[in-house]
């Protein structure tokens, strides 16, 4: 089971692509933009469509998504934003008390695009 939702893009120039990780805007009800934010809690999910600036797109906060890796992941690995827009990581052990900044869980090692299981419910 996966679910999906519509979300605004709140980017002004940036598009979000399929695979990234997208967070809530704080500067307008119901969008999501980018961040560069490692282990940012204000996560929501895996974008699942190209979504242009002010356009809307689903976005996957629950079930298996590809999510665009920066640096590796080892399967079983808690994953976090990282600090390049966009990409998930490996989330730091430093952070793994804090469970609102944990996006999923890897479910596939490796680099590049991985398989990633969202659990943001």
């Amino acid at each position: 089971m996966a679910i999906d939702l519509v979300f605004k893009s709140g980017e002004t120039t940036s598009t979000i692509y399929p695979g990234y990780a997208v967070v809530l805007s704080t500067a307008e009800d119901q969008t999501v933009v980018l961040t560069t934010m490692e282990a940012c809690p204000l996560v929501v999910g895996i974008a699942m469509q190209e979504i242009a600036p002010g356009s809307y797109g689903r976005v996957r906060v629950f079930g298996v998504a590809d999510a665009t890796i920066d640096g590796s992941v080892t399967a079983g690995d808690f994953v976090c934003t990282s600090a390049t827009a966009g990409y998930v990581k490996t989330l730091p052990s430093t952070s793994l008390t804090a469970s609102r900044n944990v996006l999923g869980i890897a479910l596939t090692s490796g680099t590049g695009t991985q398989k990633i299981f969202v659990n943001r419910m």
